[in-house]
Order: C-alpha cells, then sequence, then structure tokens
C-alpha cells in the first residue's frame, strides 16, 4: 500500500528541488559594484555594422575616389612637365602655379570629408553608447542592485561574478534592432563629380 503512495510523493519531491534550482539560477547575482570590458562589447561586427554601416561605406568610397584623384593628378604632372621644353619660361610658370592651386584646393577638399567623415563616426559610436548605457547597462544594474558600474580595464582585482560583459552581448541583439540604421539620411555622399575639374591646357 505504501508503495502506491510513496513514488509520485518522491516525483513530487524531485519536482520542487529542480523548480528550485531553477530559480536559483534564473536569479542574477547581486552586488553594489559591476564591471564590463567596453572594448569587447563593441568589438562584435554586428555592431560596427548596424552603427556605422553606411558611413563605412563612403569611407571605402573615398579611399577608392582619392586614389582615382591622384592617378590623374600624377598624369597631369607628367604631362606638364612633358611639354616644358616647349614652353616659354613665363608661360610654364603660369600653367604650373595653376596646377599648384589645383592640387591644394583638392587637398582640402579631400581633408575637409575625411574630417566630416571621422566627426560623424564620433557622433554614432557616442549615440551608440549612451544607448547602451541608459537601457542595457541600468538595466542590469537594477537586476543585480548594482550602484556602480566600472570599466574592466581600470579594475586591479575583481570576481568574474561581477562581470556582466558575456551577458551584455547576450542582450546585445534587441539593442541593435532599435538603433536606427546609418546611411539612411547621410547629409552627403563621396560619390559625385570629381574635383578634378579638367586638364591644365
Amino acid at each position: 500500500m505504501a508503495a502506491l503512495w510513496w513514488g509520485p510523493l518522491m516525483v513530487a519531491f524531485q519536482l520542487v528541488f529542480l523548480s528550485i534550482g531553477l530559480a536559483e539560477e534564473a536569479v542574477p547575482e547581486r552586488a553594489p559594484i559591476l564591471v564590463v570590458d567596453w572594448d569587447r562589447l563593441f568589438s562584435d561586427p554586428r555592431v560596427e555594422q548596424r552603427v556605422l554601416g553606411g558611413i563605412t561605406e563612403e569611407r571605402a568610397g573615398l579611399v577608392a575616389e582619392n586614389a582615382r584623384i591622384e592617378r590623374q593628378l600624377t598624369a597631369e604632372e607628367l604631362e606638364l612637365a612633358e611639354r616644358r621644353p616647349r614652353l616659354q619660361r613665363a608661360e610654364f610658370q603660369e600653367l604650373a602655379d595653376a596646377f599648384d592651386r589645383k592640387v591644394q584646393r583638392i587637398r582640402a577638399d579631400r581633408d575637409a570629408k575625411e574630417r566630416d567623415l571621422q566627426r560623424r563616426v564620433s557622433v554614432e559610436w557616442r549615440k551608440f553608447r549612451q544607448m547602451v548605457e541608459t537601457s542595457l547597462i541600468i538595466e542590469i544594474m537594477r537586476e543585480r542592485e548594482a550602484v556602480l558600474v566600472m570599466d574592466r580595464n581600470l579594475a586591479i582585482i575583481y570576481s568574474t561574478t561581477i562581470d556582466i560583459t558575456e551577458e551584455a552581448i547576450d542582450r546585445m541583439d534587441a539593442l541593435l534592432d532599435a538603433f536606427p540604421e546609418r546611411g539612411d539620411n547621410r547629409p552627403g555622399s563621396v560619390a559625385g563629380p570629381s574635383p578634378v575639374d579638367g586638364r591644365v591646357q
């Protein structure tokens, strides 16, 4: 008779202990101070693609266009050097000065575009980091009942139980989906008319 109820009772005890174990695993360890490796957090290729997407493509286009312009200017310089014996000194000097002004103008234009890209990269990373800090990291802080999160690289000795880097990475997908994709509303593209507007005659 005892065997009839002992079996179900053991099963019930096992389920209770299993549920307790799962509950303990589901509760994150509480700690007043947490650490995170920002470099590791942002090194995921998905992050750069989402945050910088269109800007990265622009930079590649700028590099390619710079190389093309350099080749064209080199060809013009060689052509001018070949014409030098056939030109009067004053005439050659006038053409050489015009070429120098053209090179300086193009260089200034290229530098301005590179500075603009650098500025936009900094802006996008700052916006994304702020988004990470104010949503993902704050959420983990609340769950762990923490009052401080510091850069792991600044910590001398710490327990791995307070390192939330991997946990933050695991939660990154939802944050990336919420971050607006770059490149759709760009102020301008490096594509377009070449600044090399004609050859030196």
